[in-house]
């Protein structure tokens, strides 16, 4: 065989891309997560008879479901607060948490027919998936002006470093429903996990209940929880409540950051042979 008739060949892999890199290629996709987080919500809600109204109906019967169990009759001390207002500034909170989760961890899996057609960051699909679970925190948010003027309470300028502090949390949902959809790619009975794992959660997050009923001694590894302070801090600038130890709020981030690290080395590995499993 002469020089001309030499084959050359060239193997194609992906690139290994670090995390710096992934998130500037999703800053330069940032339309693309734009779009596909608009395609989510029309989707949730499209030919359905309340539409929206969801996003206020469930809190709200949730919330009336914790009135009378942990309100009427059990009475739990909430430190003067109304348990109607202490229970739905929880469920409001959790349900950034949930609704971020979950849309997440079925966001590859929904969307595989466009992973096997054209290009783009992957992430983006999570990521548009939790970005979407944010208008109905913001729908739902808006109950709890009129609820907490109903109980004489006037949120002041304290919601809004509230409202930074539930970063932690929506970074914590983005970066376990990142991880469960990975996994969901090679072993599909995965996508059960994601509502029993926030079944177990909202009992061990002081969504319903305060930390003050826990036993001083298990109160630290309460606060060890990452949506523990999150949620105590939010229901704080609505209610005047105590707020958690700042140490505790920056625990939170801090494990929440590691949780996020291990959810992109999960997806960059999977990521590799998503063509084989979908």
């Amino acid at each position: 065989m002469n020089a001309s008739e030499t084959q050359v060949q060239t193997r194609i892999r992906p690139e290994d891309l670090g995390i710096v890199d992934v998130t500037r290629e999703l800053a330069g996709a940032w339309h693309l997560v734009a779009a596909l987080a608009r395609r989510q919500i029309s989707v949730r809600y499209a030919q359905t008879a309340f539409g929206a109204m969801w996003v206020l109906i469930q809190p709200l019967f949730t919330t009336l479901l914790y009135t009378l169990v942990f309100g009427l009759f059990v009475k739990v001390p909430t430190g003067g607060v109304p348990y109607p207002l202490f229970a739905l500034t929880g469920m409001i909170a959790w349900g950034l948490f949930s609704q971020s989760m979950e849309r997440a961890s079925g966001s590859l899996i929904q969307d595989e027919r466009l992973i096997t057609k054209v290009y783009f960051p992957r992430l983006a699909l999570p990521l548009s998936a939790a970005l979407s679970a944010l208008v109905d925190f913001i729908v739902a948010g808006a109950i709890l002006v009129p609820v907490s003027l109903i109980y004489g309470y006037v949120p002041g300028w304290s919601i809004f470093p509230a409202l930074a502090c539930l970063l932690p949390l929506f970074l914590a949902a983005l970066a376990t429903g990142t991880l469960l959809a990975s996994l969901n790619i090679r072993w599909r009975d995965l996508r059960q996990v994601a509502p029993f794992f926030t079944q177990i959660l909202v009992w061990a997050s002081p969504v319903a209940w305060p930390l003050e009923v826990a036993p001083p001694e298990w109160q630290p590894y309460l606060l060890l929880n990452p949506l523990t302070p999150p949620i105590l801090y939010f229901r704080s600038a609505i209610t005047g409540s105590a707020p958690p130890p700042m140490l505790s709020l920056a625990a939170s981030l801090v494990s929440t950051l590691a949780l996020s690290f291990l959810a992109f080395l999960v997806f960059r590995r999977v990521e590799r042979d998503f063509a084989d499993y979908i």
